[in-house]
């Protein structure tokens, strides 16, 4: 009877010490001239927390134990920035988050047009080598 009453209240003791008390990651990534970038990336390194911004720009991470991390935003065409923070239990922690264009991304319009040709193959395709491209007129 002893050994059962000490479980119990062993049991009822625990849950304040089993409960993991986690903190809230929110924040905006914006581009350089301050609009929103829906669809970046949030990661927070070393974890598999990560989320991608809303239609404003904004996130949440939630239930994120308390410790220190790096917070990774990446967006395609922009430079990845890197930000560390330090979650505590209960607390809502905000970040914002500027990315500045990458100019050294090369901008390469790919064109396609149609030209009318007849064939019972759906898989046909037409190969063009880069000076047939560079031969192409502007527009197309």
């Amino acid at each position: 009877m002893r050994l059962l009453l000490a479980i119990v209240l062993v049991l009822l003791a625990s849950p304040p010490v089993l409960a993991q008390e986690t903190g809230k990651l929110v924040g905006i990534v914006t581009d350089d001239t301050g609009e929103p970038l829906p669809g970046a990336n949030v990661v927070l390194d070393g974890t598999e927390y990560g989320v991608a911004t809303d239609m404003d720009g904004a996130f949440a991470l939630f239930r994120v134990s308390p410790g220190t991390y790096n917070v990774t935003v990446s967006f395609i065409g922009f430079i990845p920035q890197t930000e560390q923070v330090v979650i505590t239990a209960d607390t809502e922690t905000t970040l914002s988050f500027e990315l500045v264009a990458d100019d050294s991304l090369i901008f390469c319009p790919v064109v396609g047009y149609w030209r009318p040709f007849f064939s019972n193959d759906p898989y046909s395709s037409v190969t063009l080598t880069a000076e047939e491209i560079t031969r192409l007129p502007a527009g197309w």
